[in-house]
């Protein structure tokens, strides 16, 4: 699976980079060397195309108990949105239910313990 960084984090780290920390405290040329390189790493960090990626909301399915579908069946909400996305047969359990609110598009987890 592909990660994601922010490319602010990255710059802010180049900054810290202290020049004198990089070969013999004495030569000084090796520290404008240095300086120019970490200069060229932040345009080349600059340079690279943003990826186009949405933050993932993650969400669990909650059988209603206020509102009666039919028998044998329970309306779903989603706890991300709070909105009704579906009825299933009571006590389903959530693997076998969307994997996605269909309102809201949380991605739903399988265990009904994990997020809110």
């Amino acid at each position: 699976m592909k990660e994601y960084i922010e490319r602010t984090d990255v710059l802010n780290l180049l900054e810290k980079i202290n020049p004198v920390d990089f070969g013999s405290m004495f030569d000084y040329s090796a520290h404008g060397a240095v300086r120019e390189c970490l200069r060229d790493v932040c345009y080349g960090v600059e340079d690279i195309p943003a990826a186009d990626v949405v933050e993932v909301r993650h969400g669990r399915w909650i059988e209603d108990e206020r509102t009666y579908p039919g028998p044998g069946l329970k309306n779903n909400l989603c706890s991300a949105c709070g909105e009704v996305a579906g009825a299933w047969k009571e006590g389903l359990e959530p693997g076998r239910k969307w994997a996605y609110c269909p309102n809201c598009g949380a991605l739903m987890e399988k265990k009904e313990d994990e997020h809110d």
